[in-house]
């Protein structure tokens, strides 16, 4: 949600002065922006690993085993079921599309 409002979304859309102090369009400062967002995600990833309570995985290793397979596999069906019915006319390629 913070996304969101402090986004282009709503900030940016209705009050881009304060989006563009904010968040300033300097490739530098963008660059430095975005490296403290992966640090941040690192230790959100980190403090959860450190919660993960390994015996109650083991326990429940083939339940896990198969959410996660199918997890895998049922999106890429259904994207291939999509595709296969999808018109010629999308696979086509023409300069002018670029």
């Amino acid at each position: 949600m913070v996304g969101i409002f402090l986004g282009p979304t709503i900030l940016g859309s209705f009050f881009p002065k304060i989006y563009n102090f904010i968040f300033p369009q300097n490739l530098v400062q963008i660059a430095m922006l975005d490296t403290l967002g992966w640090f941040g995600l690192f230790l959100v990833l980190l403090s959860t690993g450190i919660e993960v309570d390994f015996s109650s995985i083991w326990k429940q290793r083939k339940n896990a085993l198969v959410i996660s397979t199918l997890d895998i596999i049922v999106p890429i069906i259904f994207s291939m079921t999509f595709i296969y019915f999808l018109p010629d006319h999308y696979f086509e390629f023409s300069s002018k599309n670029l």
